[in-house]
């Protein structure tokens, strides 16, 4: 008799479900050949039952509970089985995506990081350069500044060159 359990639980849960109030005695208990149970196996096979919560039992009256009727209403034990396991399946690989996606996430947040630090070192190496092209455009700007005076002076001379070497003695007025 447990040898299948879980076709037994299918089968005797189908009968109770079409019985008048869902209710069975233990003794109408049957196995998958359609055999009644003996009394010790029924006794055994109803507190199996109680133990997964699909019946409750008075002595020997055993009624489907609220989880029975949802299992029967669903297609039976087997398939309330099946369904779990492909739930199970699910859950499992949902965990498994789940994880290789937090996975993923961590590395990213890492790359993020990496990216954000390099990203602080790259704009205090703009701020620098920036500096040093402010302070050599300062320089450049004087130096600039220096050659225009002095091109403005050396031109001032050589427009003047006459007048001065008249006003040194050096040539004389040629123009008399």
């Amino acid at each position: 008799m447990f040898e299948n359990l879980d076709e037994n639980i299918d089968l005797n849960l189908k009968l109770m479900y079409k019985s008048k109030n869902y209710e069975l005695f233990a003794a109408q208990f049957t196995n998958a050949e359609k055999v009644s149970l003996n009394k010790l196996n029924s006794e055994s096979f109803a507190d199996a039952m109680v133990n997964l919560d699909l019946i409750t039992r008075n002595n020997q009256l055993c009624r489907l509970t609220r989880f029975g009727i949802e299992v029967c209403e669903m297609g039976g034990w087997l398939k309330y089985l099946e369904s779990q396991k492909k739930a199970d399946q699910e859950e499992l690989e949902y965990n498994e995506e789940k994880k290789q996606l937090e996975i993923e996430n961590l590395r990213l947040q890492k790359e993020n990081s990496e990216y954000a630090k390099e990203g602080r070192a790259k704009d205090e190496e703009i701020k620098k350069l920036t500096t040093e092209n402010l302070r050599f455009g300062k320089k450049s700007h004087r130096r600039n500044l220096f050659y225009i005076l002095l091109a403005a002076l050396v031109g001032a001379f050589f427009a003047r060159i006459d007048d001065i070497l008249k006003f040194l003695g050096i040539i004389q007025d040629i123009s008399n």
